[in-house]
């Protein structure tokens, strides 16, 4: 059995995981789906200093709380950041670090720095800087009606704030899926995945699917986290 924690993307919330920790669950690993300040069922907490260090502050509080070790951090999109800089700070605590069709920053870059000039471009136009918050981007993307219903605003300068490492996270093992589905919204990783493929100690697997393959394909990303897992497992 494996302890894993997955950080959900921009505009969403821990809801969105519930299939991929269900039967993450039904085989025998433990699965926690946090939700980051200010989005899903903590909208309501929203401030306008809800920034990228509050939810990486997020997520190494469940990592405390609840005290995981031999972690296995799964990021994707937005979350990329966030685990980035998770991986940073307590790598002691994660035997695994898995990106799915995620965010890679360096020391120093922010959401912004890393994807493509045209979806800063888009998250700009949907932002009130003064409320700390962008309106969900739903036009254009594949995702089903009963999935934008649930999708919240995203704090603004949780994407404009640097991430500030040390490189102690280097030394976390790590995967990177990437979603090749096509859809807009996979487009704007696609320079983090690049990154991904020519890191030689990485291991990239491509998924043939929409960027949020927690939803659209579940059954294959369960399986490659179970992989993931039993790797773990077999030391």
């Amino acid at each position: 059995m494996a302890t894993v924690v997955c950080i959900h993307g921009g505009f969403g919330g821990g809801w969105e995981w519930r299939a991929v920790a269900r039967k993450l669950t039904a085989i025998g690993h433990e699965v926690y789906t946090p939700t980051l300040t200010g989005m899903g069922e903590r909208a309501h907490l929203l401030r306008p200093d809800t920034d990228l260090e509050t939810h990486v502050a997020d997520v190494i509080a469940v990592l405390r709380a609840e005290s995981l070790e031999h972690v296995v951090l799964c990021a994707q999109s937005y979350g990329g950041i966030v685990g980035t800089v998770v991986a940073d700070r307590v790598p002691e605590l994660l035997d695994r670090l898995v990106y799915v069709d995620a965010l890679i920053p360096r020391d120093g870059d922010s959401a912004f720095d890393v994807i493509p000039e045209e979806g800063v471009t888009m998250f700009k136009k949907l932002a009130d800087q003064d409320a700390n918050r962008i309106a969900p981007p739903v036009e254009g993307t594949p995702m089903p009606g009963s999935y934008d219903a649930r999708m919240t605003a995203h704090p603004y300068l949780s994407l404009a704030q640097p991430a500030r490492l040390t490189g102690a996270g280097a030394k976390v093992p790590t995967w990177y899926v990437r979603c090749t589905g096509g859809d807009p919204v996979s487009a704007l990783v696609e320079p983090s995945a690049e990154r991904a493929r020519s890191m030689p100690d990485w291991r990239y697997l491509e998924l043939v699917s929409p960027h949020d393959a927690h939803w659209f394909k579940t059954d294959e990303l369960v399986a490659i986290l179970d992989s993931v897992a039993k790797e773990v497992a077999a030391g």
